[in-house]
């Protein structure tokens, strides 16, 4: 798995450790739980939501607004990566910032893009985003 990661991202969730970080996915918990055990990615996310617990999974803004909840945050002061256009639609509904990850091309409807986590824009990005 580890040629599967999007490149840069073990450099950048070990700066996010202060944050509460989830994971939420449309993919059974099956391949949730092989994907981040696999990657060795598990550790740093406090909350994972699969497709199967919630009534409507992506493009319904489901996933998102149960992620936040079960963190304890608004969703308005989420940021959520996306790599897919169902996903950010998702994400937009639940009213949540949206960053584009552009492993797939580029997304429509993201504040902010990036093609991986290497270097520090997203840093810097992500620094000047306010609690609403």
């Amino acid at each position: 798995l580890e040629s599967r990661r999007v490149p840069g991202v073990c450099s950048v969730l070990p700066r996010c450790q202060a944050a509460p970080l989830a994971v939420a996915s449309n993919a059974e918990a099956a391949n949730i739980d092989f994907t981040l055990d696999g990657a060795e990615l598990r550790g740093y996310f406090k909350v994972i939501v699969n497709g199967m617990q919630v009534r409507n999974p992506k493009p319904f803004p489901d996933i998102y607004l149960k992620a936040a909840d079960k963190l304890g945050v608004a969703a308005k002061n989420c940021i959520v990566f996306e790599d897919s256009p169902t996903g950010v639609e998702a994400a937009r509904a639940a009213g949540t910032r949206v960053v584009g990850v552009e492993t797939h091309g580029p997304l429509d409807g993201v504040n902010f893009s990036v093609p991986d986590f290497k270097g520090n824009v997203l840093d810097r990005w992500i620094s000047e985003q306010q609690v609403a």
